[in-house]
């Protein structure tokens, strides 16, 4: 992939009274929605790593076999809920006071079969340290770094509500929405019924080269940290404003609730984190050729013995013969 010349990150743009807007966000919903004709943002696993990178959807086909160059991003996240002295029976709201910079609360609402969503909700910090003693500020050319270190807070509804004999309102699980086997001390259950984590991610920008054969990814033949000017196109959007992706980070949360265990539901949370971001900007990239590219033809072929196969064609050439021999004589 190559970067369009800009004198800012060319995948944001500023407006007026400090508005920052994506840069063809049209095109990095349809790219998040798979929708795209264009890019089509990819997860695959190397080494036990997980990455997503940006690809052609075209690319899906069995026809050609390639390699390409792109930009993938690698997270990594731990559950921190413990450290964060994550509450979730704080009255209405969920707690959390993971540093100096990165503390507060979220609402936890109750939830009623018709309004599935709420009591969900989703926050989102970039650090530059891991302690989150070093945030990013809102300034495009500040110093975005990369790795960056990416701070989460959400809630995943998990009740229906009922009026008690009282009058007042309670929470009634709905098995259709709890995810009964997630008992790890690191996910939090709240007031209402719901679902609350805190992670901590690693997220690493990359210069990709990768293989793609038969129709699917093969490997990365190589992959360079990028340089913080990449880094910059993906990561300033959701440092000026981590509102950008938001309804894919909540849906993200309802889904990896849905795990084992904290660490299987941080897992599924960095996919969400890498698929989201790359896929926002991706309009901000421009197609290029293959590295390297084969076609793929398929070709009918039979192993045939010489024996029967000569005696074949012998038989097909004796009528041949024969007519010659009647001609002749006719002929005479």
């Amino acid at each position: 992939m190559e970067l369009e010349d800009s004198e800012y990150p060319c995948s944001v743009m500023e407006g007026s009274a400090q508005y920052y807007y994506l840069v063809e966000s049209g095109e990095g919903t349809k790219t998040l929605n798979n929708a795209s004709t264009t890019n089509q943002v990819f997860a695959v696993y190397e080494s036990g790593l997980s990455y997503v990178f940006l690809g052609d959807p075209e690319s899906l086909t069995t026809d050609v076999d390639f390699v390409a160059s792109t930009v993938a991003i690698n997270t990594q996240c731990k559950p921190i809920s413990k450290q964060c002295n994550l509450d979730g029976w704080a009255g209405s709201t969920v707690t959390y006071n993971c540093s100096q910079y990165f503390n507060g609360s979220l609402a936890d609402a109750a939830v009623t079969s018709s309004s599935i969503v709420a009591g969900t909700d989703f926050k989102m910090m970039l650090f530059n340290d891991s302690a989150l003693e070093q945030p990013l500020d809102d300034s495009i050319f500040a110093n975005t770094t990369n790795p960056v270190f990416v701070a989460m807070i959400g809630i995943a509804n998990g009740v229906s509500s009922i009026f008690s004999a009282n009058g007042s309102l309670m929470p009634l699980p709905d098995p259709n929405l709890v995810p009964a086997n997630l008992t790890d001390s690191d996910v939090v259950t709240t007031r209402n019924g719901g679902f609350a984590f805190a992670l901590l991610c690693r997220s690493t920008i990359y210069d990709a080269t990768y293989t793609w054969i038969n129709g699917s990814f093969n490997n990365f033949t190589s992959l360079t940290v990028s340089n913080e000017s990449l880094a910059k196109v993906i990561n300033v959007p959701e440092q000026l404003n981590s509102f950008f992706g938001y309804p894919y980070f909540v849906n993200g949360a309802i889904i990896s609730v849905f795990s084992s265990t904290a660490q299987e539901l941080a897992d599924k949370m960095s996919i969400v984190y890498g698929r989201t971001v790359l896929g926002l900007v991706a309009g901000a990239f421009m197609k290029s050729s293959n590295l390297v590219e084969q076609t793929r033809n398929s070709v009918l072929v039979a192993v045939v013995p010489y024996g029967p196969f000569y005696t074949l064609i012998a038989l097909n050439l004796l009528p041949v013969a024969i007519g010659i021999v009647i001609g002749l004589l006719a002929v005479r």
